[in-house]
Order: structure tokens, then C-alpha cells, then sequence
């Protein structure tokens, strides 16, 4: 595992077409904490456990964070067709 910055967390977040609301609650997390992280512009300094809650909450919308000595990224794939349709908005 690696930092996050808040600008990578703002990109996943805002690339699977999730609110704000919608990430805290999959990630098991206050909306307060998702506002305040996503307020930070490079590496986010929060505990350890806030830091896997979204990793796990990614990961389980097919989103991988992405480290090199020259750049940071975001990035997913939608490997089921149930992640399609409204029901399952940003899967």
C-alpha cells in the first residue's frame, strides 16, 4: 500500500460517478471524513484503518491506485455486466 493523495480519491470517486454520500457509505466512513480527505491536495495524512476502508471500498468497484517515481493514477475496470443499470450505479 501506498499514500493517497486526496486528488486521486477525488478522480476514483468522481470517475465511477459516485457522490460524496455514496463513497462514505461504502467505505464505511463519514461523509464529514470523505469531505475532509478529498479537501487535501497531495498525500492525505489519516489513520491506517480510514486508509484500507477505501482501498477495500475501491477495490471493490474495480478501482486500483497506481505509484511511479514520475506519476500517480487512478484506475479500474468493470469486469461484470451486472455493474450496469441503475441498480447498480458506479459498481
Amino acid at each position: 500500500m501506498f499514500d493517497l493523495t486526496g486528488e486521486q480519491i477525488r478522480a476514483a470517486r468522481v470517475a465511477r460517478r459516485l457522490d460524496q454520500a455514496e463513497l462514505a457509505k461504502r467505505a464505511r466512513l463519514s461523509l464529514e471524513t470523505i469531505k475532509r480527505i478529498e479537501r487535501i491536495n497531495g498525500p492525505v495524512s489519516v489513520q491506517m484503518t480510514t486508509l484500507r476502508a477505501l482501498f477495500r471500498a475501491f477495490q471493490e468497484m474495480g478501482v486500483t491506485f497506481e505509484a511511479s517515481s514520475d506519476a500517480e493514477g487512478v484506475r479500474w475496470t468493470v469486469s461484470d455486466e451486472s455493474c450496469t443499470g441503475p441498480e447498480r450505479r458506479g459498481c
